[in-house]
């Protein structure tokens, strides 16, 4: 009997210039610096393979908002890079329409996709996530 085990942990920190607010419009693009975390492991048998890694990810971050109508917005956002000959490539990205009660209190609906891996000598791998998100935003 085998069985695997995939860990992959992220941690991000984001610098992002918003440069057009408007009423009905909300622009920014910047930079997020993502280190990962990860771990593939194979256990059967007497036998165990591993191969870890942990590194650095230069993203691109953006974020575009918009107000169709009082109390609405979609959102668009997040942060990818895919380079044309690069061994890897990492999107994670969310649409979201949020509906905003006051300045104070907002629900939203989501659908996010995050996707992503390497192609390296010492590993092969790619994870496509797909999920919907529902929430409630309390500004203090």
């Amino acid at each position: 009997m085998y069985h695997g085990n995939y860990v992959f942990n992220s941690y991000r920190h984001t610098y992002r210039y918003d440069f057009l607010t408007t009423g009905r419009f909300h622009w920014g693009l910047g930079l997020t610096g993502k280190i990962r975390d990860a771990q593939i492991e194979v256990i059967g048998d007497n036998l165990l393979a591993r191969t870890t890694d942990f590194g650095f990810v230069p993203l691109i971050n953006f974020y575009a908002e918009w107000y169709p109508v009082e109390n609405l917005s979609v959102l668009l956002s997040g942060d990818a890079l895919a380079v044309p000959g690069s061994p890897g490539r990492a999107e994670d990205m969310l649409l979201e329409l949020r509906y905003h009660f006051d300045e104070r209190i907002s629900v939203n609906a989501d659908y996010r996709i995050l996707e992503g891996g390497a192609d390296v000598d010492q590993v092969y791998y790619f994870s496509l996530f797909h999920y919907a998100v529902g929430g409630v935003v309390i500004n203090f």
